[in-house]
């Protein structure tokens, strides 16, 4: 089910744009996720108290 999304007429379809990924994070384990993140590639990544926030575009 990760890999669908419902919609109009109803059914199910695939994703065919990821706008941004949610990862749950907080403390030394979020600052550990955006160093590994940078060290991978160039991200726009906007962090919260609980959550890191990675975007595809914008």
């Amino acid at each position: 089910m990760e890999g669908m999304i419902s919609g109009t007429p109803r059914g199910f379809y695939k994703y065919k744009e990821v706008e941004w990924i949610e990862l749950s994070a907080e403390g030394e384990n979020a600052e550990s996720i955006v160093l590994k993140l940078k060290a991978i590639g160039n991200f726009e990544l906007e962090r919260s108290d609980k959550e890191i926030k990675l975007y595809a575009y914008r």
